[in-house]
């Protein structure tokens, strides 16, 4: 922890089109008193299966994209939104219902005892238990960013994180709209000096644990983004979604 740093956490939950999973999600974030621990956003990327109304009736509040802007669009604006008033860490907990309470809860535990720009929760040490198309995209992803891009945490597609909001927010303008997010912006992390702290966390998959139309396709798109971080490129800024 920052010498004099008074932490106030804020959680965010992005989906999109997770009306399947989001009636246990919220019965488990309730159940398990997750809003007892921090702020919660629902940010909902432009879903057109009605989960903002879900959402909404559940008395959580949600920020909502008019359209589809992509992953990475999502954490951004919840990055924006946490600096915009006044948050020190975001925590994001993905609607897709593959996570627990419980790890969020020990990703915010280290992020407050430790001086980490980064808490990441790691599903690596799970291996054999991760679809065999994912568990080959992670350890390729993995070794393509430790060894070429000097990131400094093994589980570089996770997603399951909690960010010191005034140590990332200098980089969204270099991080990517969709799924090559955490791919670029772990190699970032190695650029930056960033200090990170990597945990072993719990998956669950399931019917609906993915919204990737082509894995193949996200796959491509991860390594050109990448390789543009890594020679000099960079990834073209678009529209911020809040309008900043």
């Amino acid at each position: 922890m920052i010498s004099g740093e008074t932490q106030k956490i804020l959680c965010m939950v992005p989906c999109f089109n997770e009306g399947e999973n989001l009636p246990r999600l919220i019965e488990q974030i309730r159940g398990e008193n997750l809003a007892q621990h921090c702020d919660l956003l629902f940010v909902d990327d432009g879903s057109v299966d009605g989960s903002a109304d879900l959402i909404k009736k559940s008395g959580f509040p949600v920020y909502s994209h008019p359209t589809n802007a992509g992953y990475g669009a999502a954490i951004k604006s919840g990055l924006r939104y946490a600096h915009e008033r006044s948050y020190t860490h975001l925590g994001v907990f993905p609607g897709d219902g593959q996570r627990q309470v419980s790890d969020m809860l020990a990703l915010f535990r280290e992020a407050e005892k430790g001086s980490f720009d980064l808490v990441v929760g790691s599903k690596l040490h799970l291996i054999r238990a991760i679809p065999w198309r994912r568990a080959v995209g992670n350890r390729l992803f993995s070794s393509f960013a430790r060894v070429l891009g000097r990131a400094p945490f093994a589980d570089v597609l996770s997603g399951f994180k909690v960010y010191r909001v005034a140590s990332v927010l200098p980089l969204l303008d270099w991080l990517p709209e969709r799924y090559d997010f955490d791919l670029v912006f772990a190699i970032h992390c190695g650029r930056s000096g960033l200090s990170v702290r990597e945990i072993p966390v719990q998956v669950r998959y399931h019917a609906h644990s993915t919204k990737m139309k082509s894995v193949a396709a996200e796959g491509l798109r991860m390594l050109s983004s990448s390789l543009k971080t890594l020679y000099g490129r960079g990834v073209r800024p678009i529209e911020d979604p809040l309008g900043q």
